[in-house]
């Protein structure tokens, strides 16, 4: 009795404990799909402005990012933090993590020709961007990087284009 007892209380707190945990975040990519990166890319190519042309709900009202020695700061309306400081973790893969120490990676899932437009994504689904060295235009390579992102698992129906608030009016 005393055992059933002793075992009935330990599933009840770890019930109690699960019960506490945040729910999991929302996933918009099939992890049981192969997700490929490419490995045509340069870690020179990064620096600069980036514009956030589509992405999976989240990240607030970014709409642009820069790119500079080992951080990505986003430029938002309103203001939506410092950025995150970049780390290598493979070849076009980094884990990015804020000033707070949360985490995320980001991996490189294909980029254009030209080296104009790049599909990044995190593999369990929790985001993916379209990001365009321009604010507007490119049209067809905005479509092709959404559609590779289809290809390797994420909700095509989740990636929303974006248009730059400064490019706005």
């Amino acid at each position: 009795m005393r055992a059933f007892l002793a075992r009935s209380v330990a599933i009840s707190a770890l019930l109690a404990v699960a019960g506490c945990m945040a729910p999991p975040a929302p996933g918009y990519r099939d992890t049981t799909q192969p997700l490929s990166i490419t490995t045509r890319a340069a870690p020179d190519l990064w620096q600069g402005t980036w514009h956030l042309r589509a992405a999976t709900p989240g990240d607030g009202e970014a709409h642009q990012f820069e790119f500079d020695a080992g951080r990505i700061t986003p430029d938002c309306a309103p203001d939506c933090g410092t950025g995150w400081m970049v780390t290598p973790i493979g070849a076009n893969r980094w884990q990015l993590t804020t000033s707070q120490g949360q985490t995320r990676e980001l991996w490189l899932i294909w980029i254009d020709d030209s080296r104009r437009t790049a599909a990044f994504g995190e593999p369990d689904g929790g985001y993916a961007w379209v990001l365009d060295r321009s604010a507007s235009g490119g049209a067809d390579r905005i479509q092709a990087a959404r559609e590779i992102l289809d290809f390797n698992g994420y909700d095509a129906g989740q990636i929303a284009l974006r248009q730059d608030k400064k490019d706005a009016s």
